[in-house]
């Protein structure tokens, strides 16, 4: 590398001149191929370790979600079993006819109606705790029409026969009239039983269709 050299004769009563050289080196800032090299790959080194983290931590969460995923399906299934369960027993054994005048006996539904989310199946859960067939029409907003049905025929029967009169003695616009209020009687109560029907079956479908839905999700 070149130098730059100054060289200075001082007068001095020594015996031999004295004689400084004073050299200052010239700087060139010239960096070879290696170092841009290792300046690279330095720089990829660490993109690398940036995008193999934000790899890694994408690969847990879709592993996560994978599992959750399963998880969810497994458990849309089993809760579709026990829905199936209940249409069935709704379709072969006339559960509803039975849920009308013993609504008590859907108790032995209660330890798979736990297994569902509260939010399904309302109806189905009261009537569990229920005993008696007005209870249910209660319930259903039937009761009072009921009662009114089945007073209305019981006081025609009672004034059809006042004085000892039998069936038998009433006259054909009687024995019409009394038929007429038993049929509004039945018709009241026929419509009751399909409303019970109605909700328990509606309820069960509801629940059954979120969960094949959400296949699609």
């Amino acid at each position: 590398m070149p130098e730059v050299a100054v060289s200075l004769w001082i007068t001095s009563p020594l015996p031999y001149p004295a004689s400084v050289i004073l050299s200052a080196p010239e700087v060139d800032v010239i960096k070879d191929w290696l170092d841009y090299t290792n300046l690279a790959f330095g720089t990829l080194g660490v993109g690398a370790t940036i995008a193999a983290l934000i790899f890694a931590g994408r690969a847990q969460g879709d592993a996560k979600k994978a599992r959750l995923s399963v998880s969810l399906e497994r458990r849309r299934q089993f809760e579709l079993e026990i829905l199936r369960s209940f249409m069935e027993d709704l379709d072969e054994d006339g559960l509803h006819q039975v849920v009308v005048d013993k609504p008590g006996i859907l108790r032995r539904y209660e330890s798979r109606l736990r297994l569902l989310p509260e939010k399904d199946l309302p109806f189905w859960r009261q009537l569990v705790g229920l005993s008696w067939r007005d209870e249910v029409s209660a319930l259903v907003g039937f009761k009072d029409v009921i009662q009114k049905a089945s007073q209305d025929y019981n006081t025609y029967v009672a004034t059809a026969t006042a004085g000892g009169r039998s069936l038998s003695e009433l006259s054909v616009a009687e024995s019409l009239q009394m038929q007429i209020l038993a049929e509004e009687m039945t018709v009241v109560n026929r419509r009751f039983e399909g409303a019970v029907r109605d909700r328990l079956v509606v309820e069960l479908l509801d629940a059954i269709k979120v969960r094949v839905e959400a296949v699609d999700d």
